[in-house]
């Protein structure tokens, strides 16, 4: 097996209506995996040497700089939105692979498979992909899926495959009446309230966490912004209000926060942001109670936010949060 997938950099990068995220595998050549196609053209691409300077590599679309002294060796992966395409491809550019997928995210785990949940702004329009918004899917080298779970509402933003096997993944719930009840606002309180799930999955399909975020905050509130602002989409005419719209579920790693006593920081936490609130929030994971948020005023604060996730040990920063404040 490869070893742990390790990451370069996650990074939000616009490609038509599509979010990729950039990783790289570090492989292990002592591992034994039953892929020895894959697992050969990678080790074959890791082991190529690299020139100081590329302006644009013959064969590598979209290129443009590439400084492989700056660079840890590893590989992108892009999911691309208008074609059902994720492209892995070297750090010179060149494409090393293609799965035929529709995907909003995806993720490569050990053995060169393909975690991913469907629906870019392009597929949510294309059968099959907009049948398939509640599911997430693992597929081998070869596009085949090997593994396959259904959410109660959309999957959507954000899927890992944790250390112990399990996945954890974020999907849209509504508001149940018990808690609507409590929304004083009647634009709000009139039409269906979206909220959102971060639940962890076994491989065999059970749920074995789940944290509700409107069972922990306030329904009148909006975080950072206000709920006017929520609203919009309710006076443009729409029938529902996206209220929380979180799109980050990750894991907080050994950290020397947690070391130095700092509760909140517990290893296995979750780091979260709804995006809506403009907040990142951490999540303990025992209590499912919110024990550290963060709004920021630097150039104005958090605006919106995407993939927030905590540094871990061994690398430049670690132990602070890195965060996309898109606006």
């Amino acid at each position: 097996m490869y070893s742990k997938i390790k990451f370069l950099l996650e990074a939000a990068v616009i490609l038509g209506l599509s979010v990729g995220l950039l990783y790289y595998v570090k492989p292990d050549s002592k591992s034994v995996v039953s892929n020895e196609n894959a697992v050969s053209k990678i080790l074959e691409l890791e082991n190529r040497p690299g020139s100081a300077e590329h302006d644009g590599v013959p064969g590598a679309k979209g290129l443009t700089i590439y400084k492989p002294e700056m660079v840890d060796p590893g590989f992108v992966m892009l999911p691309l939105s208008g074609n059902a395409k994720v492209e892995l491809r070297s750090l010179d550019g060149k494409l090393v692979h293609t799965w035929n997928v529709d995907a909003p995210r995806a993720r490569i785990l050990e053995d060169c498979r393909l975690l991913t949940l469907h629906g870019t702004k392009w597929g949510v329009e294309v059968q099959p992909w907009k049948g398939m918004r509640r599911k997430a899917h693992e597929y081998d080298w070869d596009g085949n899926i090997i593994w396959e779970v259904s959410m109660p509402g959309n999957a959507h933003h954000d899927i890992r495959r944790l250390e112990n096997g399990n996945t954890l993944l974020v999907h849209r719930v509504l508001v149940p009446p018990s808690y609507k009840q409590k929304v004083i606002d009647p634009v709000r309180r009139k039409l269906p309230l979206r909220s959102d799930a971060i639940v962890e999955i076994s491989p065999e399909g059970k749920k074995v966490w789940q944290w509700l975020m409107h069972e922990h905050v306030d329904v009148n509130s909006c975080g950072r912004q206000s709920c006017e602002e929520n609203n919009k989409t309710a006076r443009l005419g729409k029938q529902r209000i996206d209220w929380t719209h979180i799109n980050t579920a990750s894991v907080v790693p050994e950290n020397h926060w947690y070391d130095e006593g700092h509760k909140a920081f517990k290893p296995g936490n979750i780091v979260t942001i709804p995006r809506n609130w403009w907040t990142i929030f951490v999540v303990d994971r025992e209590s499912k109670e919110i024990v550290w948020d963060y709004t920021g005023d630097y150039e104005g604060g958090l605006q919106r936010g995407h993939e927030a996730y905590m540094i871990p040990k061994g690398y430049p920063g670690a132990g602070n949060i890195l965060v996309l404040d898109n606006g």
